[in-house]
């Protein structure tokens, strides 16, 4: 802002600025000089981030083991069967004495469309469990047989299927808790 007396407009020859106004007239004309010099294309930048989730179209899950129960047996050798349908078949001197024998289940995560190959276990495959404390006494599981149909699966989101087999168990097996791991593989193109 600048200070000029009614006299000094009349008397034209003795025009005086004050300091203080030529500073404020200064810096006014200075912030309109930068303000004006900026470009009206001035461009911004700012960051942000992207993301994506990609499903596996098939996906397998196990929603339950292969359970044999509790077992008695004699001094003779007997096997345990166990099918897809959760029946159960006990042979020669293997007793049911309690728990609750079921087949493994397992969940298929499949797309709209899928062909899927069931891949194993097969009846060919054995498995070997071993007693918990004592790791040289085992016993066999084999003939494994499964509910899955192979083949095309049309509009299926998820795919319910067991799989079964047989238990060999020895005369006078040593008592205990037995464990073992069979794995299941699907194809799906």
């Amino acid at each position: 802002m600048c200070f000029v007396s009614r006299n000094e407009i009349e008397s034209p020859r003795r025009i005086a600025v004050s300091s203080a106004g030529l500073s404020i007239a200064w810096l006014v004309a200075f912030s309109l000089a930068t303000i004006l010099s900026e470009s009206p294309s001035h461009a911004e930048a700012a960051q942000s981030d992207a993301s994506v989730i990609i499903e596996t179209p098939g996906r397998l899950q196990k929603a339950g083991d292969l359970d044999f129960g509790r077992l008695a047996v004699t001094g003779t050798a007997g096997t345990v069967r166990i099918a897809p349908n959760g029946s159960v078949t006990y042979t020669g001197g293997t007793v049911a004495s309690g728990g609750t024998p079921r087949a493994a289940t397992f969940k298929l995560q499949t797309r709209l469309i899928d062909f899927v190959t069931f891949r194993g276990p097969t009846g060919g495959d054995t498995i070997q469990l071993k007693h918990k404390q004592d790791s040289t006494v085992r016993m066999t599981l084999r003939n494994f047989t499964t509910d899955l149909r192979s083949g095309l699966y049309l509009f299926t989101r998820t795919v319910t299927f067991h799989v079964g087999g047989t238990l060999d168990v020895a005369a006078n097996q040593k008592p205990g808790v037995y464990q073992g791991t069979f794995l299941v593989t699907i194809d799906m193109p």
